[in-house]
C-alpha cells in the first residue's frame, strides 16, 4: 500500500489511510455476502521472506523499551453520499 487504499463493494466505498509502517493489506471478498480489509505491517510470512533476502517483506519487531505503533483511518461512503 503506497497511498490510500480504496475498495468499492456494491454502492459502498471504503478508503483506508495508514501510517507509513502499515504498508501491506489483505482484501478478501466472498462474492455477495462479505468483504474484509485487513491492514498489515508486513507481508504474509515476513520473517521467512526476510531471512531469504526479500527486502519488501516489511518485518517489524517490538522489544522492551521499543514499542511498535501503527495507525489507520477509515472512511465510508455510500451511494449518493
Amino acid at each position: 500500500v503506497r497511498g490510500p487504499l480504496r475498495v468499492g463493494w456494491g454502492d459502498v466505498e471504503v478508503t483506508m489511510t495508514s501510517s507509513a509502517n502499515t504498508n501491506h493489506a489483505v482484501v478478501y471478498s466472498q462474492r455477495q455476502s462479505a468483504v474484509c480489509i485487513e491492514p498489515q505491517t508486513c507481508a504474509i510470512d515476513a520473517f521467512n521472506l526476510a531471512e531469504r533476502g526479500h527486502a519488501g517483506a516489511g518485518r517489524q519487531t517490538a522489544a522492551p523499551g521499543r514499542p511498535f505503533a501503527a495507525e489507520t483511518e477509515w472512511r465510508w461512503r455510500t451511494g449518493s453520499a
